[in-house]
């Protein structure tokens, strides 16, 4: 039996989904998996400086990070420059570490006025396409080939607008493996490693205070909780660097505040396992400093996921700090030499699976399960109380109704905002109907 070789997974919640991708890339390889859910390229980025002994050890680099990329332009109201420039720099950093890499570029099912626009989602899909070509990494396009597939097929195939069916990405992962061992490549040889300096580092929480460890069934993170009224500081090997990204792991709303004698930055976290861009990095000098807040807290940027609130009851609980020596960042007008089309010799989308099965099978289980079930099963996997959960279910058959009944729709509308008068769609959308029939 031939030995496995080390792959190392970077990405989103594509690559944390149980049965999905990462199961498929276990197959026939020792997975290390560090993804984090809703995190973008500056996440991806910043593992390889906090796990760059796991990733020069490794055989393989497997990376994803374009939806929550195109995503995050939009919901932080980033420019798009802003993460073209991110995308750019992870891909010079990883080429450093002399890896051989697959970039997987995923699909957004775009829905207009609910995710970003189709110009945001192609030019950071064309990033990531590009600097593969410019550093010769092998890409798998799936984006372009959902691109080319029917709407039904689509509909099917994609539950959410960032997230692709667990049977179809797990054996695009099998697929991927399977060809990449096929080849033979002589495993790494860390010793014989050129490995180029980087510029970032990774901060640990360890250095500022006693971490504890949290775990769940997917992560195991070493956290500093930051103490109500503690104020904490950099070492002097940090001076003159720049935070660019905050990880966290909060058990429930907090919020955090850095100071230097140039401003402030105060950051919001929900209790999930994060990582956070900084979009205006702040430099870290003798003055820098930083503690968990919990009232009045009027935020300076958006984060990920996180709603607005004005008070925490919550300590921040820090993973660490993702820092740059210098803010100098890569061109970006370099990699649209790059041809989108021409013919690339590391191209692998002969390894996306045939979507015709998978289509079948989903229509034929829907066409065969009763509602009840499919209520029950969404029910059980529903994290709110009940009365969110049938409200909502209303209210999506009342959108089904809209363009066919609009009397049945209103209704089911006005019931959707009786079981729960707090359903804002709900709300808005009857608001809305009475102003058109005045």
């Amino acid at each position: 039996m031939s030995k496995k070789i080390n792959t190392v997974l970077l990405g989103g919640s594509n690559s944390i989904m149980n049965g999905a991708l990462k199961a498929g890339l276990s197959f026939k390889s020792d997975l290390t998996n560090i993804a984090m859910g809703a995190s973008s390229v500056v996440q991806n980025a910043s593992e390889l400086s906090k796990s760059r002994a796991a990733i020069i050890n490794s055989d393989l680099v497997i990376t994803e990070s374009n939806v929550n990329d195109s995503h995050n332009v939009n919901v932080l109201d980033l420019p798009i420059n802003y993460m073209l420039e991110r995308i750019s720099e992870f891909y010079s950093e990883l080429y450093k570490l002399n890896k051989r890499c697959v970039v997987l570029i995923l699909p957004v099912k775009h829905l207009e006025g609910k995710t970003e626009s189709l110009d945001v989602i192609q030019m950071v899909n064309q990033a990531h396409r590009a600097n593969a070509i410019k550093y010769q990494f092998y890409i798998v396009d799936l984006a372009m080939h959902f691109s080319k597939l029917s709407k039904e097929v689509i509909d099917m195939l994609m539950p959410d607008p960032r997230h692709v069916n667990n049977s179809y990405m797990y054996n695009l992962g099998i697929n991927v493996i399977n060809y990449i061992t096929s080849l033979k490549l002589s495993t790494t040889n860390n010793v014989n490693l050129n490995i180029a300096e980087s510029r970032y580092s990774f901060l640990d929480a360890s250095l500022f205070g006693k971490v504890e460890k949290k775990r769940n069934s997917m992560f195991e993170v070493e956290l500093l909780e930051l103490r109500e009224g503690d104020s904490y500081k950099f070492k002097k090997s940090a001076y003159g660097h720049y935070i660019i990204g905050i990880a966290t792991w909060s058990d429930g709303n907090s919020a955090i505040k850095i100071t230097n004698k140039y401003g402030e930055l105060k950051k919001c976290f929900n209790n999930l396992n994060a990582f956070n861009e900084v979009s205006v990095p702040i430099k870290i000098d003798d003055s820098t400093k930083f503690n968990t807040i919990k009232l009045d807290i009027e935020k300076t940027e958006e984060s990920v996921n996180v709603k607005d609130f004005t008070n925490c009851k919550d300590n921040t609980k820090l993973a660490g700090f993702y820092i740059s020596k210098d803010l100098e960042v890569c061109n970006i007008t370099d990699i649209y030499a790059y041809d989108k089309n021409g013919d690339y010799d590391y191209e692998l989308d002969f390894l996306i699976p045939d979507s015709t099965p998978y289509f079948h099978s989903i229509k034929f289980f829907l066409s065969r399960v009763s509602m009840g079930q499919l209520v029950n099963f969404k029910y059980k996997n529903f994290k709110g109380d009940a009365s969110s959960f049938y409200a909502n279910f209303t209210k999506d058959v009342a959108v089904f109704f809209i363009n066919k009944d609009i009397k049945l729709a209103y209704k089911l509308m006005r019931l959707a905002l009786f079981i729960n008068p707090n359903n804002q769609l709900a709300k808005k959308w009857i608001k809305n109907q009475r102003l058109k029939n005045k």
